[in-house]
This record gives C-alpha cells, structure tokens and sequence, in this order.
C-alpha cells in the first residue's frame, strides 16, 4: 500500500490520514541554529524535546487507531519515520525491553552538522520518549548514545522503563 497521495497541491498520510508538509533538512538545520541564537542552546534543546515527545505522543495515539498488536504498532512507527525521510530505522532488540535501542542510519536531523561536542537529535529523542511512553503506559528514560553530528556512524537511542 502507498504511503503517501498527492492531489491539488496536498500530500495525504494514506495510513494515518491529514495533510503532511515536507521540510527541508537544511531549513532544519537553520530553524535550530536561529533558536540556539534566540535562546540557550539547553533551552532550545528542552524545547526541541518537548515538541517532539508531544508529536511523539500524537503520532502513537493515531497509530494505536491503527494497529493493534504492540509489536506491529512499534514496527509501523519505524516504518513511518523511515518514509518521513527521517532516516533508515532499525530496532534492536525486544520492543519495550531493557536494552532496547532504536537505530537511525543517514539521520535527517544531523545533515550538515558535524564535530559537536553532544548528540543533537533533541527532537527525535523526544519523539521516542513520547511514542514509548504512551504506547507502554508508563515513563522510559531515553537517551542519544551516538549521534552522526558527533562524527559517530548512526544515531542511537537507548531506551529503558524507569523503576
């Protein structure tokens, strides 16, 4: 099944439903740089978070409309991501397990930003956080272990439940 149609100057999300608008990874790249100039960069970044956790959270309710089974839930958000030209995903591990990961090869959040000195994928660390929480029902900690902004080879997020 298609993912995505095209009529009358709109792209219509075939499995989800509504309207989607495609950004540019380099208008990406110049939103975040002019709000880490507006503001401080942890402020930016506990922004950036913030959003995505809420898109996070919106995404997987839609999704759970959706599909049923938690597994096919998980997999059809990396699909989602993956069409959403965020990157290649890969899950590693058992879904909602410790030790659990979530791999982004080519990561669009990282194009064109190189030797940073921390991960700078805010916002998709908190997309994750949000689609776990609310497909799990309760707190994961998150956290950006490698990022391609850090000169590493893909961005990875670690994801455990919280005691």
């Amino acid at each position: 099944m298609r993912a995505f149609a095209y009529n009358d100057g709109e792209i219509k999300d075939l499995r989800l439903g509504g309207r989607v608008f495609v950004l540019a990874a380099k208008a990406w790249v110049d939103m975040r740089q002019a709000l880490y100039q507006s503001i401080s960069r942890e402020a930016s970044k506990a922004l950036l978070w913030n959003i995505g956790h809420r898109y996070g959270v919106s995404l997987t309710k839609k999704t759970l409309k959706a599909v049923t089974y938690e597994e096919e839930v998980a997999r059809a958000l990396a699909e989602i991501a993956t069409y959403s030209g965020w990157g290649y995903v890969k899950l590693i591990g058992e879904v909602g397990k410790p030790e659990f990961a979530i791999e982004f090869r080519n990561c669009v959040f990282c194009v064109g930003v190189k030797d940073q000195k921390e991960p700078e994928c805010s916002f998709l660390e908190g997309v994750i956080s949000g689609i776990l929480n609310t497909l799990y029902g309760n707190r994961f900690q998150t956290r950006e272990v490698e990022c391609i902004a850090k000169n590493d080879t893909r961005c990875l997020f670690a994801a455990k439940p919280q005691m």
